[in-house]
Order: C-alpha cells, then structure tokens, then sequence
C-alpha cells in the first residue's frame, strides 16, 4: 500500500513539472518573471473554471492533452494578489 501512495506521488509530481513545462519551457512567472528556482509556481486559470467533481491530476492531463491555453504559470505571490482581481496587483 505504501508503494502505491509513493507511485502516485511521483506520479503527480512528474505529470505537474511536465504540464508546468507544456505552459511555460522556461519556468518563469508569467507576471514577474521569477524563476522555478526562486518562487513557488502555481498554474492559474485565465478564465475561473467551473467546480465540477474533478479527478486527481485531470488539469494537467487536460494541459498535456490540449495545449496550455487558458493557464498561466504565476509565482505564489502573483497568483495570490490576481485573486483578488483580474491583474496582478504588485509592483515589479
């Protein structure tokens, strides 16, 4: 049982960095330009999506299968501040 959460992890993991890449080669915030290495990457919608009882990993299932229209990459604190409107409300 521990073999199959492990898997799963790893599995997620790789299926993240992989739609994360399909988004954006370079790993950069869309919005700052921070990096992989410097910022936690978040995928954001453009357009909010419908709440529907979505499987694990079927964003970026849909991502690889579809292309990356209608994401973006953000890092953490661009993602936070787009919230709470349709721009990024920092000053870079």
């Amino acid at each position: 049982m521990k073999d199959k959460i492990k898997y799963q992890r790893e599995y997620s993991k790789r299926l993240r960095l992989r739609a994360m890449m399909e988004i954006n080669p370079f790993l950069t915030c869309e919005c700052c330009g921070l990096d992989f290495y410097h910022a936690v990457l978040h995928i954001d919608h453009v357009e909010p999506l419908k709440q529907k009882n979505r499987q694990p990993n079927s964003i970026y299932l849909s991502i690889l299968r579809n292309g990356r229209n209608g994401f973006q990459l953000l890092c953490a604190n661009c993602n936070l501040s787009k919230r709470h409107g349709s721009q990024c409300q920092l000053i870079h």
